[in-house]
């Protein structure tokens, strides 16, 4: 079996085996993440959905497999990965686009959590904002203390979820009257792909902060295949699961449930959110290091949990953070395209000097990142804007290394004469 190549000596612990690996980013999935099959579900036929879900996370596992093999030697986390490969200047960059991510993510979770509890008491609309606000700050900050307690902590967590989401899942299912029919073959949709892409992308670009604690590269590659397989488990189960928009995120089965059970699943609820907001604080932490270098060790996991916790209290997602946020996932997508490229490419023309590579990748991202913002100005479709952009990249970066690499041929050619 390979071994990673232990380099950076601030990196003590590399016994993680893909059973944890695999733990951590699977039971942090969130409840969002539980039931993302039934929200595609709603605009999609069910054949379709499943058939998009396969595609969708063999992509992203393709995407897993390049950033992990590209961080692995130097046991890197997700932002020196990309400065190794397309320099200080998109480092800084995209870790300022994967906190505002990560603040809207821990934002986006605690709403999401709160709504489930107060849908489970079906409490009215007064109670219901003042109880919202002190549950998802309660929650956060128990997430902010929790995490400083740094991986081992954040392992165990995500390593107890993990069951129980998949034993809640089953039951769910058991006891779900929702018949879905496939009538048709499996099909796929550009835009449902684009979708579970979206939700999972930036923790795939992320992972080299988690695999960086991997026992070995074999142990790396079969976690992000046993990650494949539950993130298709809870995403095609989903799909039966009765969920109405009334009870939001919680199985309609369960609101109706006397006290004792309706604690019981709020215990879930407070549970996968804590699990999924510590392994945010984990992957936000590469980031605040990034920009504020002496800024490492278990009182930074706090300070970025609360300052999650604060975000929630004190603002509220309108539309011009809405649109913000938009553009940080589109450009979080984009790089993972153009660092996949850059690496291949890297790989192919060992010839070629690494500056004009990073240049053309660096180009290449800042090319998408000019899309997509206009088209996001434009109002269009998320799927529209991804493909849009993700498409001018590659044709754009193809078209970079053609005339490169044309340009290079003739100058030896010449110089040889």
């Amino acid at each position: 079996m390979k071994k990673i190549k232990k380099t950076d000596k601030s990196i003590h612990d590399i016994r993680q085996n893909f059973w944890i690996l695999a733990s951590i980013q699977s039971g942090s999935i969130g409840l969002w993440g539980l039931i993302l099959g039934w929200q595609l579900s709603k605009s999609y036929p069910p054949e379709i959905v499943m058939g998009s879900v396969c595609i969708g996370n063999i992509f992203l596992w393709l995407i897993g497999i390049g950033v992990i093999s590209m961080s692995s030697k130097n046991r890197t986390n997700s932002i020196e990965n990309i400065n190794k490969v397309l320099g200080k200047p998109s480092a800084i960059v995209s870790a300022l686009f994967l906190i505002l991510a990560f603040l809207s993510w821990y934002v986006f979770q605690l709403k999401v959590a709160t709504s489930s509890i107060n849908s489970i008491f079906q409490l009215d609309s007064i109670t219901h904002n003042t109880f919202s606000i002190r549950t998802g700050a309660a929650i956060g900050l128990v997430g902010a203390l929790l995490a400083i307690g740094g991986l081992k902590v954040i392992k165990w967590i995500a390593v107890i979820c993990l069951p129980i989401l998949i034993i809640y899942q089953l039951v769910a299912l058991i006891i779900s009257e929702n018949n879905v029919i496939i009538l048709k073959n499996f099909g796929i949709s550009f835009s449902a792909i684009i979708l579970i892409i979206i939700y999972l992308l930036p923790g795939t670009i992320n992972l080299p902060t988690f695999f960086r604690h991997s026992r070995s590269l074999a142990d790396s590659y079969f976690a992000l295949t046993l990650m494949a397989f539950f993130y298709t488990f809870f995403q095609f189960s989903s799909i039966w699961l009765n969920i109405d928009n009334s009870s939001f995120l919680i199985f309609s089965n369960f609101v109706d449930l006397k006290l004792l059970f309706k604690i019981f699943i709020c215990s879930f609820v407070v549970l996968v959110t804590i699990s999924n907001i510590t392994v945010n604080i984990y992957f936000a932490s590469a980031s605040w290091e990034a920009l504020v270098p002496k800024f490492v060790g278990s009182k930074e996991y706090a300070i970025i949990g609360l300052v999650g916790a604060a975000a929630y209290t004190f603002i509220q997602i309108t539309y011009p953070m809405q649109v913000l946020i938009n553009l940080a996932n589109y450009y979080i997508a984009n790089l993972g395209i153009i660092l996949i490229l850059t690496f291949l490419l890297d790989i192919i023309l060992k010839k070629q000097s690494k500056i004009i590579i990073r240049r053309i990748g660096n180009a290449t991202w800042l090319i998408s990142c000019i899309a997509a913002t206009i088209l996001e100005i434009n109002k269009n479709k998320e799927s529209y804007i991804i493909l849009s952009s993700t498409g001018l990249s590659i044709l754009f970066f193809i078209s970079a290394i053609f005339i490169e690499e044309s340009i290079w041929s003739l100058k030896k050619i010449i110089t040889k004469k």
